[in-house]
């Protein structure tokens, strides 16, 4: 797995259709089938809600068509600091 981190990447992923180029490798690099889908000869986000956010399809693109929209929450940032630091004291 990804790790807690990866709940911050979740229905983060967007694709740019001016850059796509339908090649189809975010699709077959994505483990959640049916987040993303062809459409009009273009790649789209069909079921965002399904994304697990472990960015696999943001590196298999080699155009880097398909981006992340972190959106953090307050309660998420603290989250994660607390997360960080209970990890950093277990070394």
């Amino acid at each position: 797995g990804y790790g807690a981190y990866t709940k911050f990447y979740r229905n983060a992923v967007s694709v740019d259709s001016n850059k796509c180029l339908a090649c189809g490798k975010c699709i077959d690099a994505c483990q959640i089938k049916g987040v993303l889908a062809f459409r009009d000869g273009k790649v789209i986000l069909e079921r965002s809600d399904r994304c697990m956010g472990c960015l696999l399809c943001v590196r298999a693109c080699p155009v880097k068509a398909i981006g992340i929209q972190v959106r953090f929450t307050t309660s998420d940032v603290f989250a994660w600091i607390l997360m960080d630091v209970k990890l950093r004291s277990l070394l």
